[in-house]
């Protein structure tokens, strides 16, 4: 699936840079705004391609913040130093497969969940021109509320401690001592730290994952990715923000520099896709063949070493059959020797029955003779 290309820009509205937060809020919105510190109107009502704005305040702020006149007039006030942050400014790119309705709640749950959960106030609007670039801008307040409703500090001051946890004191450089201050207090160093976190740079990477993992959700697929291509391990060429001036150019006819190396490094990077593609095709066929011939070549080996067992075995036998021929010579000697005195007194058995038999025969004869003699004589 492609979307609408991953852009995530944070940056920060300072009067350092000359800039006023009130000017910034009726241009993102679209609206009429009096900048009271400077008395100027700035009206963007005229300004095409404001779908949506609206403004989203913890629950501990007061219901008059509501109002972006009121909101941005009471920051203009708090943030009373020439070089003071009045802002935070975030402007994502959205997916263009989602309907606008989808947009919106995309938009506004991210919104809760990153920024107004932390105690910010929140003033974002909606901007599609049309021309395939739908995206947000969000103004982000840079000072926390308090229970009160009040502004909250941005710093404050804390003892310096040691690694042992102890407080460091302030060394006079003359007499080596610590500092006394002027009512006898001794002195000891501190440092400045931020009342929260917010402009911890560990957010940007927090900030862009979330987005990235919310597009996804309502995508339904990882479609989005907030690394860059080199942590990704692609080998593609990013392209450039273009902006509004740079197509308002490319609208009227003219070549936008920014627009056109864009164009570039399109067709670069479609040129290295198609080169990778093709290198694709060539090491599967290499793997093929590779697989083929380490296939005949297993094969081959698999054979050959079945032949050298088959040959080993046979060796082995004969081997061994050669070791055990003078015992096998020696059993068929003794059995040969047993059946021959088997058959030798099976033979005398039978020849020793025939003459007792012959015996008796001829003690009967003899006796029958004698009886008929002697029958014979008293006959007479």
């Amino acid at each position: 699936m492609e979307v609408a290309i991953f852009h995530y820009s944070i940056k920060v509205v300072s009067r350092s840079q000359g800039r006023s937060v009130v000017a910034c809020a009726a241009y993102r919105a679209g609206a009429r705004l009096v900048d009271h510190d400077t008395g100027k109107v700035h009206d963007f009502t005229r300004k095409g391609g404001v779908i949506y704005s609206e403004i989203l305040l913890p629950s501990h702020a007061p219901e008059s913040y509501s109002s972006r006149q009121t909101l941005w007039d009471s920051v203009s006030k708090v943030e009373c130093k020439s070089n003071s942050q009045l802002a935070r400014e975030v402007e994502m790119a959205l997916p263009k497969e989602l309907s606008r309705e989808k947009q919106i709640e995309l938009v506004r749950s991210y919104i809760k969940a990153q920024f107004i959960s932390k105690g910010m106030c929140a003033d974002w609007a909606l901007h599609d021109r049309q021309d395939g670039n739908p995206h947000v801008h969000i103004l982000l307040t840079v000072r926390g509320i308090n229970s009160d409703g009040a502004w909250s500090t941005k710093e404050r001051k804390i003892y310096k401690l040691d690694s042992n946890g102890d407080r460091i004191p302030i060394i006079d450089s003359k007499t080596g001592k610590q500092k006394i201050g002027a009512r006898g207090r001794k002195l000891w160093q501190r440092e400045t730290v931020q009342v929260n976190q917010w402009n911890s740079r560990e957010n940007a990477e927090i900030w862009r994952a979330a987005w990235a993992k919310q597009c996804n959700q309502f995508l339904g697929c990882q479609a989005v990715d907030h690394r860059s291509y080199a942590r990704q391990k692609k080998e593609i060429i990013p392209t450039i923000h273009e902006g509004f001036v740079a197509r308002q150019i490319e609208q009227k006819g003219s070549i936008s520099e920014r627009c056109e190396q864009n164009r570039v490094v399109r067709r670069r990077n479609a040129l290295k896709l198609q080169l990778v593609k093709i290198i694709g095709e060539i090491q599967d066929v290499l793997l093929r063949k590779a697989d083929d011939i380490i296939g005949r070549e297993k094969y081959e080996h698999i054979r050959t070493a079945d032949q050298r067992e088959r040959r080993s075995a046979r060796n082995y036998t004969r081997t061994r059959t050669d070791d055990f021929k003078p015992l096998l010579r020696a059993a068929e000697v003794s059995r040969l020797t047993a059946r021959t005195d088997r058959l030798s007194g099976e033979t005398k058995q039978s020849t020793g029955t025939s003459r007792t038999d012959q015996a008796r025969s001829r003690e009967h004869g003899v006796e029958k003779s004698f009886e008929a003699e002697r029958t014979s004589h008293d006959d007479r």
